[in-house]
């Protein structure tokens, strides 16, 4: 969690929810949700829908294990469901330039805070742009390290996925 939260607080600065945001601005990318009042019914879809066994609240306070995505993916309607373990900035732009966005899972060094969110692009200045649910803008590379402003992250993981 953020801990330079203030009040009054934001949807998303108490819950973990970012895979299932992550996985409603994909389908936003690639052109299946096009206002957010088209998300409600998807967003209950995947809430209602999700796997037997699956702790309700366990998924709001801890988040979705990054080895769960895929059905998380697989319920929001994609179909073949890639995942790329530990990406470098080489694998991104490739990912990239095959498709519209993929979700990347990453883990600040300083604190442990992770986070999922949609990179949509790489800017000619090197910076991989987001499409992120927590207001997050970019992700900085330079020399084989990623960035959050000026904390260093580890990207753990990177999924894409074609729509049914």
């Amino acid at each position: 969690m953020n801990d330079d939260r203030t009040f009054p607080l934001q949807q998303g600065g108490l819950d973990w929810l970012c895979s299932i945001y992550s996985a409603l601005n994909l389908l936003h990318l690639n052109g299946k949700l096009e206002r957010p009042v088209d998300a409600d019914e998807k967003f209950c879809d995947l809430i209602n829908n999700l796997p037997k066994g699956w702790n309700f609240r366990r998924l709001l306070t801890e988040g979705i294990d990054p080895s769960d995505l895929h059905q998380v993916l697989y319920f929001a309607g994609f179909g073949k469901i890639e995942e790329c373990k530990d990406p470098d900035f080489d694998k991104l732009r490739h990912i990239l330039f095959e498709n519209f966005g993929a979700i990347v899972f990453f883990q600040r060094k300083s604190d442990g805070f992770t986070h999922y969110t949609v990179v949509d692009g790489i800017k000619k200045s090197g910076e991989i742009s987001l499409f992120d649910s927590f207001g997050i803008e970019d992700i900085f590379h330079n020399d084989g390290l990623f960035y959050l402003e000026d904390d260093v992250i580890n990207i753990e993981a990177c999924w894409t996925a074609n729509l049914v």
